[in-house]
């Protein structure tokens, strides 16, 4: 597809756009042509970014799902993996362990091996980000903030997820959880 022969930038005035067609008619292009040849700048960048916004929303369709599906694994395995431990929290607390100490020992389990993953996710996204920044004319900076409120709220929905369930499993009475067999 060929581009248009003139852009207009009219700053909202739709007259100039007009008067402009009538000026490329008048200098002999047929009617028909004319308003193929002449494009608005405002449409022709509404044109250009119509597809972006379009990825855009799918993107944004997919990241949360992603969210969702994430956050339900999670919360999974925090239950399996305190399941698996239950007898373990029951000692600790029948040997004087407090709720507050089972609850940090669980909450330590899993914040490590997740601070780990963000030290290693952090490089990866921020070299994949700068470079499909990179072929945009206008394009946003990546600043380290970006990542920071990634991280903190992954690790506030995680925290949240291990606290409910480790809260339950250590307040529970070490009778309930240790099952004699």
């Amino acid at each position: 597809m060929e581009w248009p022969g003139f852009l207009v930038k009219t700053n909202g005035d739709k007259k100039a756009k007009t008067a402009f067609i009538e000026m490329v008619k008048d200098l002999g292009c047929p009617e028909s042509e004319a308003k193929w040849l002449v494009c608005g700048l405002e449409e022709s960048i509404a044109d250009t970014f119509e597809d972006h916004q379009n990825t855009l929303d799918i993107i944004s369709l997919f990241t949360l799902i992603a969210i969702v599906i994430s956050v339900m694994g999670y919360m999974g395995l925090s239950i399996f993996f305190i399941r698996q431990r239950q007898k373990e929290i029951a000692i600790r607390k029948v040997m004087g362990s407090t709720s507050g100490e089972v609850l940090l020992l669980m909450l330590r389990t899993f914040s490590i091996p997740m601070l780990i993953s963000f030290v290693i996710a952090v490089p990866i996204s921020w070299y994949i980000m700068r470079d499909w920044l990179s072929n945009f004319s206008y394009r946003i900076a990546l600043s380290l903030w970006i990542f920071a409120a990634a991280g903190f709220t992954c690790f506030i929905i995680s925290l949240l997820t291990v606290i409910f369930q480790s809260w339950r499993a250590a307040s529970e009475n070490p009778i309930n959880l240790y099952h004699f067999r």
